[in-house]
């Protein structure tokens, strides 16, 4: 599922970027995954994942729900990057 070319789970989690919605963008993570028809490791235009901006806002409880649905740590963005070095 996309909204505007972005996956709506990676829009949702670079939400937590801000720490005043970080709890907000947990919360819609948790909603989204619940839909049947949302693709955990759905990329973006720079083939980031929503791990990818999990990582960089530091949402480890966010992480721990994605691995819990089998999201991969392991997928490279196009510069070579896994989510732990973003």
């Amino acid at each position: 599922m996309r909204f505007d070319g972005l996956p709506v789970l990676n829009l949702a989690t670079s939400l937590g970027g801000f720490e005043a919605f970080r709890s907000e963008a947990h919360g819609c993570v948790t909603e989204l995954l619940e839909a049947q028809s949302i693709r955990v490791d759905d990329i973006d235009r720079m083939g980031r994942t929503a791990m990818h901006s999990c990582a960089v806002a530091g949402m480890a409880d966010t992480i721990t729900l994605l691995l819990s649905k089998e999201s991969s740590a392991r997928i490279r963005d196009f510069e070579g990057n896994l989510p732990i070095h973003t």
